[in-house]
């Protein structure tokens, strides 16, 4: 069971979460974020791209762009510390 550290905690980094959304939704693209996470800190995010104009890319949801930016930003980082 959780507690309340770990539940604003969660609550802080699903916020991040929404606000990628947005961010893809203001985009025209389907409203899904990401956040990846290593001890308390954003590391990288990622909003889903590839939906807006008709266009039908399977393939850039949001945690997907989210690994590839996580790939050349952090790739020295502890793995087993992210979630």
């Amino acid at each position: 069971m959780q507690g309340k550290r770990e539940e604003m905690e969660d609550a802080y980094f699903m916020e991040k979460a929404l606000e990628q959304a947005a961010i893809a939704l203001s985009q025209n693209e389907f409203p899904v974020g990401c956040v990846i996470v290593c001890e308390n800190r954003v590391i990288v995010t990622g909003a889903r791209e590839g939906t807006a104009a008709g266009c039908t890319n399977e393939v850039d949801h949001a945690e997907i762009v989210a690994l590839r930016r996580l790939e050349t930003a952090a790739p020295a980082l502890a793995r087993g510390k992210m979630s």
